[in-house]
């Protein structure tokens, strides 16, 4: 009840002063012609967001997690470069392998898009990865597993990150909805089965990191086709992934994981038998 009195305080707060400085903030961007559609609505999203981050470090205080241990980062780099470096690899691979699939049905089709765009696709996948493993798998997912142990706090925290995200894939059916409301928590939850098997959170943040490199890049190489597919292949920002398409994509990405991580830990058989703190899961170094 503690974890989930701390959410719920920080949810109120992140939500009452996002309201109160939304206001404001949309009347200086009218003013000077900021963020043209719906500014009321971005400025609420925009001050949620900078509210949420500010208030982290309290909410890992009132949890008892305010270590870089506490939320999944550990202070060892070398097993974590290599998990994060092959977890990109797997998450990119997998997300272009669906866009080739989307192309190919006529859901997409090929431009001229410009390669340089990856770099900066790039440099968006790390930075929304980083951020949002720390706060759904670190902070979250982490704290509930503590009270409810893994198998609850997994899907529960996997359905949260669904929900916080279908609401901007913007599905238009029925069928649209329920897919996008399924694929994107599987999603989330091979998200966290990554951090509750690796121990830290280097291998969810370079998967997550791949997906949004490969989704932002496909994006800026594709535009719309003419096959209406959005049940398939989904629609919104996160058309691709919100589609009923995406799970079998999930499902050979997790598939790939999981041999990945046997062989890493094949490396390491001395720290197979460790578990964490809260006896949940198999740690290793980094």
């Amino acid at each position: 009840m503690k974890t989930l009195r701390a959410f719920g305080i920080y949810a109120a707060t992140v939500v009452a002063v996002a309201c109160a400085v939304s206001f404001p903030l949309e009347a200086v961007c009218q003013h000077f012609g900021w963020l043209e559609g719906k500014p009321w609505f971005k400025c609420f999203s925009l001050s949620a967001k900078v509210t949420a981050l500010a208030g982290v470090w309290p909410l890992l205080r009132a949890l008892g997690m305010a270590s870089w241990e506490g939320i999944g980062l550990r202070a060892r780099w070398s097993p974590g470069a290599a998990r994060a470096t092959a977890g990109w690899g797997v998450g990119f691979a997998g997300t272009m392998l669906l866009g080739v699939w989307a192309v190919w049905a006529g859901n997409r089709t090929w431009e001229q898009g410009p390669l340089a765009s990856l770099w900066p696709a790039l440099a968006t996948g790390v930075i929304v990865a980083v951020i949002e493993e720390t706060l759904f798998r670190g902070v979250i997912f982490g704290a509930l597993r503590r009270e409810w142990g893994a198998a609850r706090a997994l899907w529960a925290s996997s359905v949260f990150f669904g929900a916080l995200h279908f609401v901007a894939a913007q599905p238009k059916t029925a069928l649209a909805t329920m897919a996008a409301f399924v694929s994107l928590t599987c999603i989330g939850a091979v998200l966290a089965w990554c951090y509750w098997r690796s121990g830290s959170l280097y291998l969810s943040i370079g998967v997550h990191a791949g997906c949004v490199t490969a989704l932002k890049w496909w994006t800026e190489l594709t535009h719309r086709g003419g096959a209406e597919m959005d049940w398939l292949f989904g629609a919104g920002r996160f058309r691709l992934v919100s589609g009923v398409g995406a799970v079998p994509m999930i499902l050979l990405v997790w598939l790939a994981l999981v041999a990945f991580e046997r062989a890493l830990r094949s490396l390491h058989v001395g720290d197979n038998e460790k578990l964490d703190a809260s006896g949940s899961g198999p740690v290793l170094p980094g």
